[in-house]
C-alpha cells in the first residue's frame, strides 16, 4: 500500500465517529467469531489479557464506523493476525500492537500497516496444533503465556 493511501482513507471519514469507551484504550481481537486460526489455549490468553485491561472485541461483527471508532481510541491492540487488524489504518500513531499467529502463517501486510502508523509491533508465533497439518496456516495454534506476558511488559514499558 502506498504510504499516502492511509492518509487519504483517514481523511475520507468525514462523519464524526464517536470513540467508544475502552478500558485504557486496550483491546484484544482474538478471532473467536471465525473458525480459522483459533487460539488453542484461548482461556489462558484471554484471562491474561483481561487481567492486563484488554477489552475483548469481536471486531468483524461491528458496523464499520464502530470499528473505526475503536481503532481511533486504541492505544494497544493484541490480535490474531488477520483481517481484524485492517482497522490499524485508522489508529493513532505510536499504537502498541502484538499480533498472534501460527508459526507457518506468512502474512506480512499488517506489519507494513503497523509501520505506516509508527506502531510498536510485536509478532508472536506459536506452534500449530498437531493433527491439523492439512489446514496449513488456518490451523489452531497455541501462544506461550510467558512469551505474551513478556511482550505485554515491553509494550507497557514503552507506553502501550
Amino acid at each position: 500500500m502506498h504510504p499516502a493511501a492511509g492518509l487519504v482513507m483517514r481523511q475520507a471519514i468525514c462523519l464524526p465517529v464517536p470513540a467508544p469507551e475502552l478500558l485504557g484504550g486496550r483491546m484484544s481481537l482474538l478471532r473467536t467469531e471465525t473458525s480459522s486460526r483459533q487460539i488453542a489455549n484461548l482461556a489462558e490468553i484471554a484471562g491474561l489479557l483481561a487481567g492486563r485491561g484488554y477489552k475483548p472485541v469481536k471486531i468483524g461483527l461491528l458496523p464499520f464506523l464502530e470499528q473505526v471508532g475503536l481503532f481511533r481510541a486504541a492505544t494497544s491492540v493484541v490480535s490474531v493476525l488477520g483481517s481484524g487488524l485492517t482497522g490499524l489504518l485508522y489508529s493513532p500513531e505510536g499504537l502498541a500492537v502484538a499480533s498472534l499467529a501460527p508459526d507457518n502463517f506468512g502474512d506480512s501486510f499488517f506489519y507494513a500497516l503497523a509501520q505506516n502508523r509508527r506502531a510498536r509491533y510485536f509478532d508472536l508465533r506459536g506452534p500449530a496444533v498437531p493433527g491439523h497439518e492439512h489446514m496449513k496456516h488456518w490451523n489452531p495454534f497455541s501462544i506461550s503465556v510467558a512469551t505474551l506476558t513478556e511482550a505485554l511488559d515491553r509494550l507497557d514499558a514503552t507506553g502501550g
